[in-house]
């Protein structure tokens, strides 16, 4: 799930609005932020399989470190413990918390397997981005619509804005299909 990780910090925004966005947006993909790095520091492993065509359901990935339950469970009590030292509001920390630990939680419904921790431990989820790539990018968007209509409704939000924020969930789930197909 990518779309979903954005929207979902749409949610945390307008139940906790005193932090800017770019700050739930930024807690909500920080997992995969984290696996950037250690892909590119040869820690973790995301291999395309056909480079020139690549799809998901060809990809070989090893999160380990930034996605098993374990780690996440660290990495969401650290994300956290951050925002509360750095808030001093309980609210707003949960709700980072929420959004680090829910990232899993949406991975496990939409996008690739996840084990405790490792390999060699139970595998987690739904695997989706496998087992069923165009079903996992339909259940994002219907996921990323459902967080954009939480977040707009009652605001008073102009039809521009509305029709921006859908546009975007849309053409960011658009944009993955070829890698679906």
């Amino acid at each position: 799930m990518i779309v979903g990780h954005y929207a979902s910090a749409l949610v945390a925004k307008r139940q906790e609005p005193r932090l800017p966005l770019w700050v739930y947006l930024s807690a909500a993909m920080s997992l995969d932020a984290v696996m950037i790095g250690l892909v590119f520091g040869g820690v973790e492993q995301l291999e395309p399989g056909n480079p020139e065509a690549p799809k998901l359901h060809e990809m070989m990935i090893d999160m380990t470190y930034s996605h098993d339950l374990l780690p996440v469970a660290l990495w969401t009590l650290l994300a956290a413990g951050t925002a509360f030292l750095g808030t001093r509001s309980l609210s707003a920390s949960l709700w980072i918390g929420a959004l680090v630990g829910g990232h899993m939680v949406c991975d496990l419904l939409v996008g690739f397997y996840h084990f405790v921790w490792g390999p060699e431990s139970p595998r987690l989820g739904l695997g989706l981005y496998t087992n069923g790539p165009l079903a996992a990018l339909a259940l994002e968007l219907l996921f990323s619509l459902v967080c954009t209509w939480w977040f707009l409704r009652g605001t008073g939000a102009s039809r521009g804005l509305q029709i921006a924020l859908y546009g975007v969930m849309v053409l960011g789930c658009a944009v993955l299909l070829p890698y679906a197909l």
